[in-house]
């Protein structure tokens, strides 16, 4: 079985609408990339978690929406990204998750990268 990151993030896009991004990752450098640009607004996102996947386990989770300080920026659209000062990202043991490769989490089949769902 493989290790993995896992990115998930829940934001409302328009009208109620919700759009889900999950990026499944098995390299630390690719996590922090994603995570230096990823907007986690706390008046738009409902939900934003990084979770630790251990040979093909669920091993822990950062809550990454309470990272961000809802009253740091001026304007309320101005992008918000995660604060990982005083965040512990956990290495992932064993074989990590090779590119291509699916897993399925919460019974949905997701690839190494980006998979997004509009609800």
């Amino acid at each position: 079985m493989y290790s993995w990151y896992l990115v998930r993030r829940t934001a409302m896009v328009n009208n109620n609408d919700t759009v889900t991004d999950c990026f499944v990752l098995g390299e630390r450098e690719d996590l922090l990339r994603v995570l230096a640009t990823l907007d986690v607004h706390p008046g738009l996102t409902e939900e934003c978690l990084l979770q630790v996947y251990r040979e093909g386990r669920a091993a822990s989770s950062v809550d990454l929406l309470a990272t961000v300080d809802a009253d740091a920026a001026d304007d309320d659209f101005e992008p918000r990204f995660p604060d990982l000062d005083g965040v512990t990202i956990p290495a992932l043991d064993g074989p990590v998750l090779p590119p291509g490769h699916p897993v399925l989490v919460d019974g949905e089949p997701l690839h190494y990268g980006c998979t997004t769902f509009y609800l």
